[in-house]
């Protein structure tokens, strides 16, 4: 008797999330709005700051008016930067999407750089199947409570690559509009392949 070939698996289809401009200009103005008015402000005081010292003042509490506003300018600036990282996002000429395929996670995301994830270096795993303490950052309460199946048809799952310890479905959602369940039924053929292939790798060693 002959033996059937075996089919080779299937590969998953590429599955493309746009990434919500409109969102990334809401994210840029809530940080950019703040961030300009702390910058103003610190620089209004420190420049209306008189330094030169007098017969009766040695202007210390110039000084540390002065080295107070230092952190404020700072974190506004910072935020200011961010701000303004993520309206360029928004109006970014180029394509904006997050690309997932049976080899790989592609976010592009314009200004903020391309990121590229192979799936053989993906782990994807559900709050039932971690190890860490319930409550904590890996294993929130109410998730490990459910059961395994509605975990995996309710909940996205926790994403990372060995090269970086970035919660990459945190980036995803972070960056696009979809609500959690939409992510969940798009992601499925990427999430159940990747499963698929670590399973794989695990029975062979």
């Amino acid at each position: 008797m002959v033996n059937a070939a075996k089919k080779p698996p299937e590969r998953c289809q590429t599955v493309e999330i746009p990434v919500s401009r409109s969102r990334a200009v809401e994210r840029g103005l809530v940080r950019l709005g703040p961030g300009v008015f702390a910058v103003l402000i610190a620089v209004y005081i420190v420049m209306d700051l008189n330094f030169t010292p007098t017969g009766v003042s040695n202007r210390l509490t110039e000084y540390c008016l002065a080295t107070a506003m230092v952190p404020v300018f700072l974190a506004g600036l910072a935020l200011a930067v961010s701000g303004s990282r993520w309206i360029l996002l928004g109006v970014w000429p180029g394509q904006l999407l997050i690309v997932a395929t049976a080899d790989a996670i592609t976010l592009h995301l314009g200004p903020m750089g391309r990121f590229i994830y192979d799936t053989d270096a993906l782990k994807v795993t559900y709050p039932f199947e971690e190890t860490g303490d319930p409550g904590g950052d890996e294993v929130p309460v109410y998730e490990s409570l459910l059961h395994p199946a509605e975990q995996m048809a309710t909940l996205l799952p926790r994403i990372v690559h060995t090269g970086t310890s970035e919660r990459i479905e945190r980036e995803i959602m972070r960056f696009t509009r979809l609500p959690e369940s939409s992510l969940i039924e798009t992601l499925r053929p990427f999430i159940d392949n990747v499963r698929r292939a670590s399973d794989g790798r695990s029975q062979s060693t």
